[in-house]
């Protein structure tokens, strides 16, 4: 989890998205690391992510690293977009190993366009293809080309910067916006941090 808070840049007051988080375990984790972080975990499998696995999991986290959690913590169910949340409300949005699982993808990247900040930051941690038809061998979905990913990000105005991977069977991106400048909110939330 270090690597990863290094990595993201996570700050006091800011407003972080996981989509496709599954239980979010590792996203609570880092939302505990970071005092006063709001997190939105948004996962379409109720089963998976709920109230009682969210208590569960923060309880874990302020075990583990010896905290008390003073972050906000909002579920959403759901599996398409567009989510439920204000535009350009978000700091950071984060996909993990997840986005060869989603139907539309083009339409994850135009929903992340519509909700980051201008100054925000998309991160994208996905195991790629090595070849054109391969499959994940967890759930056999089809695996995205760097190629595919590069299509992506371009059409939604991102552009996309590999990092280096924090995990050897995945490779991590960082995504901003290519052409877009800060407005007056982001100024305004970066004078609060």
């Amino acid at each position: 989890m270090k690597a990863y808070l290094a990595a993201l840049g996570l700050q006091a007051g800011q407003h972080v998205l996981s989509v496709g988080c599954g239980g979010g375990l590792w996203e609570i984790g880092l939302a505990v690391a970071v005092p006063g972080l709001s997190l939105w975990l948004l996962e379409q499998h109720a089963t998976l992510l709920n109230a009682a696995e969210v208590a569960a999991a923060v309880g874990f986290w302020e075990k583990n690293l010896q905290v008390v959690f003073s972050g906000k913590i909002q579920v959403i169910i759901q599996d398409s977009p567009p989510y439920p949340i204000p535009e350009k409300s978000i700091d950071k949005l984060l996909i993990f190993n997840v986005l060869h699982e989603m139907p539309d993808a083009s339409a994850v990247f135009c929903e992340a366009a519509r909700l980051l900040r201008p100054s925000g930051d998309f991160w994208l941690e996905e195991p790629l293809a090595r070849f054109g038809s391969e499959c994940h061998e967890g759930c056999g979905k089809r695996l995205l080309q760097a190629t595919d990913l590069d299509r992506l990000a371009a059409a939604a105005g991102f552009c996309l910067s590999p990092q280096t991977p924090l995990r050897p069977d995945a490779a991590f991106f960082r995504l901003r916006f290519c052409n877009r400048k800060p407005d007056s909110t982001d100024i305004a939330s970066e004078k609060n941090l």
